[in-house]
């Protein structure tokens, strides 16, 4: 079974009802978007109605509205040497966090200025389904909560410090590295002490500086009579994960955390160039033989 269907399957049991689906992904980074596009695509292809709020604007499909972030600040990544963002130093790997706080508070900033998202405030119609990306803000997750819809989180990597909390999802730092070190899952005793120090300190920054971001955010929106986002992405349902664990080590995971790695690959394509070399008398048996 492809990985699309098993993870279509994963958001919504197959009962023969259509559902209406908004998916957010408000982050500029290309690599936080694209992944999740083939999901939206595949729900609307499946009869669902799907809007898919972003950056950027995909192949257009029956059934998928695609709602564009307005960037006057130039702020879309589209293509971007990752190196350039791989800290140099043992110090700057520990604030890596700080600047992924920075963005976040960057994304809510640049998202609630955007003539969609002002729109999307406004809309008095009703979802089913909110799909929305747990990365480093949350302070769009109250949209769940205003379209009393089910809220399904996702990653475009491994889930967060602070994402595994919402699910119980067991993040021993004994054995389980943090997303930013590179360690592996046999660390020495001092490699435990630092990954631990990291993950206290990642906590720390979380709880008290990007959810009272958040917090800050939300209610200027959304207003005080709204729950705490603290609460409404703590009644998510499920995350879906682009990790696996070849790459990124195994680990325990609940029921709940579905790893989905890959889900946006589509399958391979025949080669016209090489097959018709390939299917050229002669050539296939002595290349194969």
């Amino acid at each position: 079974m492809k990985m699309w269907v098993a993870t279509v399957l994963v958001v919504i049991i197959a009962s023969g009802h259509f559902y209406k689906i908004l998916g957010l992904f408000p982050d500029a980074a290309k690599s936080h978007v694209g992944p999740f596009f083939p999901l939206m695509r595949a729900l609307a292809l499946k009869g669902h109605q799907v809007t898919f709020v972003s950056h950027y604007e995909f192949a257009k499909i029956a059934g998928l509205e695609q709602l564009v972030i307005d960037n006057p600040n130039g702020l879309v990544m589209d293509v971007l040497n990752v190196s350039a963002f791989v800290p140099k130093t043992r110090f700057g790997t520990y604030l890596s966090n700080v600047m992924l706080a920075y963005n976040g508070w960057k994304t809510c900033y640049e998202g609630f200025s955007s003539p969609t998202f002002r729109d999307l405030l406004n809309r008095d119609d009703t979802f089913d389904i909110v799909i929305l990306e747990f990365f480093n803000t949350d302070c769009f997750a109250p949209f769940a909560f205003k379209f009393q819809a089910v809220l399904v989180g996702v990653s475009s990597c491994l889930p967060m410090h602070w994402t595994n909390e919402r699910f119980a999802n067991v993040y021993n730092p004994s054995y389980i590295p943090f997303a930013q070190m590179d360690f592996s899952d046999r660390m020495t005793f001092w490699e435990r002490v630092e990954n631990t120090v990291v993950g206290v300190f990642n906590e720390v920054l979380f709880n008290y500086l990007v959810r009272w971001n958040d917090e800050r955010i939300a209610r200027t929106h959304f207003g005080e009579s709204f729950p705490s986002v603290g609460e409404i992405v703590n009644n998510v349902s499920v995350l879906l994960t682009n990790a696996h664990f070849s790459l990124n080590l195994a680990r325990p995971e609940v029921p709940q955390v579905v790893e989905v790695g890959g889900m946006h690959i589509e399958g391979a394509k025949k080669l016209p160039q090489v097959g018709a070399f390939l299917d050229f008398d002669g050539y296939r048996s002595q290349i194969v033989g």
